[in-house]
Order: C-alpha cells, then structure tokens, then sequence
C-alpha cells in the first residue's frame, strides 16, 4: 500500500511539474538590446570601432551562458553622430524593434536630444562614450561608465597655468563635446591666468587654413585643437601641417596615443599635451583581448580606456539583467549603484549622477603613443 502511495504521489509530482512547465514555459529568447551607433559619417570609424568592441563582448557573453541561459541579441542603427538622425534612430529601435534598453555610443551632441525620448517611453540608456556635462544627472534613465569632459577641459587647464602659457587659442569644433571642454578648460584658465582666444568652426569646415593664419598672427604661446570626430582632427592637422609653424600644441582625447590620425600626423602632432582618463591594467585577459581584436580586424586596438568602458559596459548590463530581467526602470536604477565593478577598466562606480566616477590625467604624444607627465 505504501508503496503504490509513494508511485501516485510521485506521478502527482511529475504530473504537476508538466502542468505547470505548459502553462509557464521558460522563457528562452534573447535579451534585445539597441545599439545607436555613428557607421556613416566624419565618426565612422569610432563606430566601427565600437561596434567591434560590442560584439566581442556580447560574443563572450554569449559563449560562457549568457543570461540565465538567455542569450544577448544587438540591434545596431546608424545615428551617424546627427542629433535628429539619432532621435529618430531611437523612436525606431523603441517602436519597432520593441527594446528596452539602448547602448548609445556615439557624439554627446546626438546622444543629449535623445534622453527625454527614453525617458518618456520608459527605457534605459546606457553610453560608454558619451562624455559631456550636460548629461551628468540628465535622467534617472540615462548611465554611462566614463567620467564627464569636465575633468578633462580642467586638467589641461590646469597644465597650461603650470607650463606658464600667457595667451592660448581655442580651436574647437562646434558641437557638444569640443564645447564642453572648451567651457570647462575656460571656467578655470580665467583672465587671471592669461587670455583665450576661442576659435569655433562647423563640423563640415574641410580646409582651416585660414583660421590658422589669423590665430598665428596672434602668436599665442600655445594653441589647443579640439575637434569632435577623428575625420575633422585629420583636416584640422593636415591644415596646421602646412604652415611653418613651431607652437607648443594641446588637444582633445580624439588625439589618443595610436589612433590613426595621431599615426598619420605623427611628426606634426609630437609633444601634443592631452588629457585621457586613466585606462585599466594589462592583465593577462586584456592583453589577450587586444592580441584578438588586432587578429580578427587587422588593426591596433586604440583609445584604449573607452574600449575597456565599452566593454566592461555590456558585462554589467548582463549582471542587471541577471537581478530584473529587461525592466529598464529597475535596471537604470541598479546601475546607479554598481561599485569597483570589475573588469578590463579596473574597477567602475557610477555615481547617483549616472556619471562614472573619475578624472583625466595629462599626457604627452611621443612617437605616437602616449606617455604620462
């Protein structure tokens, strides 16, 4: 008798856990995840940059499980770095393809208009390249894991005072992130250190050279270059190139150490003072990750601490998505409160601002890589 209770209520068992798997069948689609992303344009090649880096990560992600094994699926769009391209990018990825959560890894000046689109629609954004001020605290729906250009505009006016450089020329290029850093660079290298001169330009402007013979008149002591996408930087030191002039130069993290344009102006731009935040260690597993990015694309892996933000990015999506699922409101507000996060970057805390925490160091180019002061 007691045996044919243990069979039944065995079959009770199995029966109920049948019942219940048809009725609440585990859910084993992928993560969906937008990605707005320059493919076209003077930002072209930080998109494809970018987009390499994304989907390595994911690509890892994938392979060691994914999400409680759920995989994570990119959706790209090309915002080519335009402000109403990129709007509509998102109204698109938000409307069509259904996500709820967006990386958004382009210009600040196309990724400032899109935020109250998300917001209102309730999804999340999330950026590893996005650097201006004016997103930090923008909206609870809205994080990214690199510092604000603040420190960056502050750093290296904190390097001119030091250097002792009297009158200084701003070339900037018009749009978000030139402009915050000008801004910042200026809110401390006042009139009680010297005098700005502040040149800005269109981000279609292809030939400076006439920008550059009425700053050379001025014969400042030091002039800083500060263009939004490595196509402008290639046509502004092209132009500067031409001109027999020997001047103490700054500029924008655009002129990272091997970046093409750097490689490409070697000679011109050497001594160039620029300020990067600080990138993470070599460990073995970074190292690896590079030595693969250069077999599977052919080239160096470049503006290294926004490719360890881009990726460490999608790593701490997967560990949100691992704790709610796909509720952006939940996830936005989780990653508010990720700290010493671990990962190629050497640990991440995004403050309540939604901005990484951390700053920008002053380096040098010398031969085409960098080295701090």
């Amino acid at each position: 008798m007691k045996n044919t209770y243990r069979i039944l209520l065995a079959l009770g068992i199995i029966i109920g856990i049948f019942v219940y798997t048809q009725q609440n069948p585990q859910d084993t689609s992928p993560f969906k995840v937008g990605v707005s992303v320059p493919l076209t344009g003077d930002a072209a090649s930080l998109g494809e940059f970018f987009k390499n880096i994304s989907d390595m990560a994911v690509e890892k992600i994938n392979s060691e499980g994914g999400v409680n094994g759920r995989k994570i699926s990119l959706i790209y769009e090309d915002d080519s770095c335009a402000p109403a391209k990129a709007v509509s990018v998102i109204r698109k990825l938000i409307s069509v393809e259904k996500v709820k959560t967006i990386v958004i890894s382009t210009c600040s000046g196309a990724v400032v208009p899109t935020v109250p689109v998300a917001t209102e629609n309730g999804v999340f954004l999330f950026s590893g390249i996005a650097t201006s001020p004016t997103l930090t605290d923008i909206s609870p729906m809205f994080a990214r894991t690199v510092p604000s250009d603040t420190s960056q505009g502050t750093a290296l006016a904190n390097y001119s005072i030091s250097k002792g450089f009297k009158k200084i020329a701003i070339i900037h290029e018009m749009t978000d992130y030139p402009v915050s850093i000008k801004d910042a660079f200026a809110s401390v290298y006042t009139t009680d250190n010297g005098m700005l001169l502040t040149e800005g330009f269109a981000a279609d402007k292809s030939d400076f050279r006439s920008i550059l013979a009425k700053v050379k008149v001025e014969n400042p002591d030091a002039v800083f270059f500060i263009p939004g996408s490595p196509a402008v930087a290639d046509r502004l030191i092209s132009s500067f190139g031409t001109l027999d002039w020997k001047v103490p130069l700054m500029g924008g993290d655009i002129f990272s150490g091997g970046s093409e344009v750097v490689i490409k102006h070697k000679n011109t731009v050497e001594g160039m003072a620029i300020a990067e935040q600080k990138a993470g260690p070599d460990t073995a597993e970074y190292v690896a990750f590079k030595n693969e990015y250069k077999q599977r694309f052919g080239k160096d892996l470049i503006y290294e601490s926004r490719a360890q933000a881009q990726y460490d990015l999608f790593f701490i999506l997967r560990d949100g998505f691992k704790k709610y699922g796909d509720n952006p409101v939940e996830l936005a507000k989780w990653v508010r409160t990720v700290k010493n996060y671990p990962g190629f970057a050497g640990g991440i805390t995004i403050g309540e601002n939604g901005d990484a925490v951390g700053g920008h160091a002053v380096k040098v180019i010398k031969d085409g890589k960098v080295e701090e002061i």
